[in-house]
């Protein structure tokens, strides 16, 4: 019980060091480059008129925004949310197509690279967001992938004599009588 707790605790503590030291600076690391995009967006606008204009730069702009204001919003449980809205509204759906099919259109080679690295950027911040979790999740994940060998085991030690199984782990006698 105290290997628990004394587990417990220092997945506890890297969880702190990771939610409160590394993790803001990653996140503030990818905010820097969201902001980086959304200018050279701008830049690609100021020297094409046409796409300043467009549907397609509004979008594509919206779509940095909104990475940018919620970068540090996208968690597991967030994006879970979201899929199954997603799944249940069909006006929600067609709009997302539309949405999708234009940006993933773009005419101008340097805009379809902004697009790319926002999404790689937005892909980054929620794995930055989401590996706190590991701490706790990956060792209870080894614990259930021994549960099977533990249960085979458990099935070769019910089988033992108990005088064996008591010297074995040596621990008190074994009970040779019952009450």
């Amino acid at each position: 019980m105290a290997y628990v707790i004394l587990g417990l605790a220092f997945f506890g503590i890297l969880h702190f060091i990771y939610e409160s030291i590394i993790a803001p600076t990653l996140r503030a690391k990818e905010r820097m480059d969201m902001l980086a995009l959304s200018a050279e967006l701008k830049e690609i606008a100021k020297a094409n008129r046409a796409f300043a204009s467009s549907k397609a730069y509004a979008q594509l702009s919206e779509s940095l925004n909104a990475i940018l204001h919620g970068i540090f919003s996208l968690e597991l449980l967030t994006v879970l949310r979201l899929i199954n809205e997603i799944e249940d509204n069909v006006d929600i759906q067609k709009k997302l197509l539309e949405r999708r099919k234009l940006l993933d259109n773009l005419d101008i080679p340097e805009a379809r690279a902004v697009r790319e690295r926002s999404l790689k950027l937005a892909i980054r911040s929620f794995r930055y967001n989401v590996f706190g979790w590991s701490f706790y999740v990956v060792p209870l994940l080894a614990f259930f992938a021994c549960l099977g060998k533990i249960k085979s085991l458990m099935k070769s030690l019910i089988a033992m004599p108990s005088a064996d199984l008591f010297r074995l782990a040596k621990t008190a006698e074994p009970v040779t009588k019952f009450a």
